[in-house]
């Protein structure tokens, strides 16, 4: 498995970084590694794409402070990554790697949030019960990294479910045992870990070329929508985690890099 690369090592500077550090290096990092320097090849596009990134949540204060409680509180496999010491890659890495980690460490910290928090699912929050939230974080990877990836889930596209209808007609029937209906998940885990098996697959086939290709309908790349999977979902189990701990009552909507990846579920879910 290889090791988490945290935005403050793709940036390839400390953890305590001002913002004018956070500024230089990824200028620095810019320049080095622009595709028109590296004949514009599939892996130099890939890495210019993660460093990109890597700068606009870390120069953001707000993002920043969202990610930075992501990898403090998160597993502890990025913890020693972030927090050990000045053993920095500087982008020297190679860039499918750094997105398949960061794929699977976000899908263990989700699994973690489901399994550690579930005696709070029914806690409401904004006027919402947790488990929607949580049911928004699962949609949105479905969405937009298992179905531009060619991972859909079968199931609900032959029977033609949306995406607001998974939100709207799904309920965490743990909390109901001995009820039968029929619906394509017994619970949020077992849509969890559908997602899981389907994400599996997709990592196992990964290539570059794959990863920087046009998503349909959409004016972006799919290694766009992995990084807007990534961001959605550190804000929002951010603000689950500060909510279950008593230190905020309203978990705000969250700021879409490009309209498109707005859902008429995400509409509701913020009124």
């Amino acid at each position: 498995m290889t090791p988490y690369s945290s935005f403050y090592e793709i940036l390839n500077i400390p953890f305590n970084a001002s913002s004018d550090m956070i500024k230089s290096s990824f200028r620095k990092l810019a320049l080095l590694h622009h595709p028109d320097k590296n004949n514009n090849s599939p892996e130099s596009e890939a890495l210019f794409k993660v460093i990109i990134n890597a700068y606009k949540v870390l120069a953001d204060p707000v993002k920043r402070k969202e990610y930075d409680a992501y990898i403090k509180t998160g597993s502890g496999k990025k913890v020693s990554t972030v927090l050990s010491g000045p053993v920095m890659h500087g982008a020297s890495f190679g860039s499918l790697d750094t997105v398949s980690s960061h794929i699977n460490f976000l899908l263990w910290d989700i699994e973690d949030f489901i399994r550690d928090k579930m005696d709070h699912y029914n806690m409401e929050i904004s006027g919402k019960p947790l488990w929607r939230y949580v049911l928004l974080i699962l949609s949105f990877i479905d969405k937009w990294a298992l179905r531009p990836a060619g991972y859909p889930d079968y199931f609900l596209e032959a029977r033609g479910v949306s995406d607001t209808e998974i939100i709207d007609n799904f309920y965490d029937l743990s909390f109901q045992p001995g009820r039968i209906v029929h619906r394509p998940f017994v619970n949020i885990r077992d849509y969890f870990y559908n997602i899981r098996k389907r994400m599996d697959r997709f990592l196992n086939n990964i290539r570059i070329r794959d990863i920087i290709k046009p998503v349909p309908g959409c004016p972006v790349r799919f290694l766009d929508c992995i990084f807007e999977v990534q961001n959605h979902t550190v804000h929002y189990l951010y603000y689950l985690n500060r909510a279950l701990s008593g230190e905020t009552e309203y978990i705000p909507p969250f700021s879409y890099s490009n309209p498109c990846f707005q859902s008429k579920i995400d509409l509701k879910e913020n009124k």
